[in-house]
């Protein structure tokens, strides 16, 4: 009778450790999760704080000629998150490099009256989270062109770009589109704002 309370007991001990276990590999995926997503929030949140501060900051002038160029003029104008500057060169948080250019709208003109947000080194699932920004309806940011890798920009519909609402090209990108756009591995996102 001993012997068999015995093995009860051993069963039970056993049941109750592979019930840990398993609760704690569960608990370390939802820690893992958690953290990526909180990651990926805070890289979409550094390119809602450029979008922001370069456009409170140079949009009075209509053109955007001087944005910085330089990692000091950068620190000193303060528009971009502290915790993105490091080693005189500016870092998303995931840390892939990020380049802020004035574009001009053709060759020969003088003022550049739009700029790119590059972001390299950004994963599929966080490329597939930014990318879904709906810019021109929640952030009212004047987004007119995003490129994801060697995929053609994603325009926004007007009546100059020839792109018409619900096409492939289209903004805000279709999660299908964007499936396609998004690599795994590292990628590229270009955003050209107005």
């Amino acid at each position: 009778m001993k012997s068999e309370q015995k093995g009860g007991t051993m069963m039970e001990a056993l049941m109750v450790l592979s019930i840990i276990t398993v609760l704690s590999i569960s608990g370390i995926k939802l820690m893992n999760g958690l953290f990526t997503m909180f990651k990926q929030n805070m890289v979409s949140n550094e390119l809602i704080e450029i979008q922001k501060n370069i456009a409170a900051r140079y949009r009075v002038f209509g053109y955007y000629n001087d944005i910085p160029t330089d990692i000091e003029d950068w620190k000193k104008e303060k528009l971009l998150p502290s915790q993105m500057i490091a080693n005189d060169e500016i870092h998303h948080r995931l840390g892939g490099k990020v380049t802020i250019l004035p574009k001009f709208k053709n060759a020969d003109d003088e003022l550049a009256v739009y700029y790119t947000v590059q972001f390299d080194g950004i994963p599929q699932k966080t490329c597939f989270v930014i990318g879904q920004i709906n810019w021109t309806m929640s952030q009212s940011s004047d987004l007119i062109e995003l490129k994801i890798n060697d995929h053609d920009p994603f325009v926004l519909p007007t009546r100059d770009s020839g792109v018409e609402k619900g096409a492939d090209n289209a903004l805000p990108v279709k999660l299908n589109v964007l499936m396609d756009a998004c690599k795994s591995g590292d990628n590229t996102m270009i955003w050209t704002f107005r």
